[in-house]
């Protein structure tokens, strides 16, 4: 766990958004030599931002507090990693 990466993206209805990120994101990932995980956090998404997540192999977690700060809190207090890095999906 001390050099594993977990990645983080705070999400609220941004399916239209992660189509075209995603897949990048996956494709630098395969291409490291790292541990490295892909989680949304989703914060109560109504367009069907688990689908495209989950369509694309992501892992979803669901959002605890409100706004981006409770995104933030989920994505440290849940993801197991030596490093946690967020990104913007949007």
């Amino acid at each position: 766990m001390p050099d594993s990466v977990a990645i983080g993206l705070p999400c609220r209805n941004e399916a239209r958004n992660l189509e075209k990120p995603l897949p990048q994101i996956m494709g630098v990932i395969e291409s490291l030599d790292e541990e490295v995980s892909i989680h949304v956090v989703d914060g109560s998404s109504t367009d069907g931002t688990p689908d495209v997540a989950r369509r694309h192999g992501v892992d979803i977690i669901e959002q605890r507090g409100r706004g981006y700060g409770g995104a933030t809190r989920t994505v440290i207090q849940d993801l197991p990693a030596g490093w946690i890095v967020t990104l913007d999906a949007g």
